[in-house]
């Protein structure tokens, strides 16, 4: 892969969250690290910027097992999301 800009780089992470109509962070970071590891050290800010830009949204959650853990899934712009049941933290 060439050498791509910060934009560029946004835009791929983008079109790949659109594509999978919601993808966990861990999957999200799989398929980053195959095609954009050279940018590596600035993905998380950049997902930090397109939740702030509301270009994808984010949806953080605790399993009760998992209390020391914050976990994300990311949906493509737009998504609702509704909530029964949960107890927010």
């Amino acid at each position: 892969m060439a050498e791509l800009t910060h934009q560029e780089v946004k835009d791929f992470i983008k079109q790949m969250v659109n594509a999978s109509t919601g993808i966990k962070a861990v999957e999200l970071a799989v398929k980053i690290s195959e095609d954009l590891y050279k940018y590596r050290s600035a993905i998380i800010g950049i997902l930090e910027e397109l939740v702030k830009e509301n270009e994808i949204v984010e949806l953080e959650y605790v399993l009760p097992e998992m209390e020391y853990r914050v976990k994300s899934i990311y949906f493509p712009k737009g998504t609702k999301i509704n909530k029964w049941g949960i107890k927010e933290y």
